[in-house]
């Protein structure tokens, strides 16, 4: 069977803060839960327990590196894709090792780009989000999410990456009525020294998503 990219214009969505939470507002109105803030809820405690040990000062300084590293990456690999200049995002050593590990791996893998950071939301789970890509990868229609870290993660650690990959088939089939069933989750690690591959079928993760919603709006209601 040959896949074809599915005719879709997405419309894109304005976040809202309220109560220190994401949320997107959708073309009715709706206020939806951001899925990384939804996820990010059960990683408190954990956080909180590191932030202890690591120490305030240090927790803060990793913590903007990280983000404006994973940021700056992020913007470099959509650009590249687009077929436009990424220099301004990968001026150092370092930052070009991060680039070219992904870029190497979706040089060899990714046939074609389908959609980059479009939001997808679902009415029937209330949660939305933005996809860092979808395309055809190693043959099949995928959902793919970049991902930087300080260090090698074991999958059990790294589940929250599988759900929020699986949203985005959800909501990505529910506003569009294509289904994606893989899932490819690409790390950078210690800025570029190794690198990661997750793969992983939607259909795994729907169970483990549909739980956390339910559970974060029971606390929340």
């Amino acid at each position: 069977m040959i896949e074809v990219k599915p005719d879709f214009n997405f419309s894109d969505l304005n976040t809202k803060t309220i109560d220190g939470k994401r949320y997107y507002v959708t073309p009715e109105g709706n206020k939806f839960i951001s899925i990384t803030t939804l996820l990010g809820h059960f990683k408190q405690k954990s956080i909180a327990q590191w932030r202890k040990r690591v120490g305030e000062k240090e927790a803060n300084r990793i913590t903007a590196e990280s983000s404006s590293n994973g940021t700056r990456m992020h913007s470099g690999l959509e650009l590249y894709l687009d077929g436009k200049d990424h220099k301004e995002y990968v001026k150092t050593q370092e930052e070009q090792n991060q680039f070219d590990c992904i870029k190497n791996h979706l040089d060899s893998y990714l046939e074609e780009t389908w959609y980059q950071e479009v939001p997808l939301y679902s009415n029937q789970l209330g949660v939305a989000g933005r996809v860092d890509l979808i395309g055809l990868y190693d043959g099949a229609p995928a959902i793919i999410d970049f991902k930087t870290s300080r260090k090698w993660k074991k999958k059990e650690w790294i589940e929250d990456y599988f759900m929020q990959a699986t949203f985005y088939s959800m909501a990505f089939f529910e506003l569009t009525g294509y289904p994606i069933k893989d899932i490819a989750i690409l790390i950078s690690v210690n800025k570029g020294q190794d690198f990661q591959v997750f793969h992983e079928k939607v259909g795994n993760w729907m169970k483990p998503l549909h739980s956390k919603i339910k559970e974060y709006k029971e606390i929340f209601s």
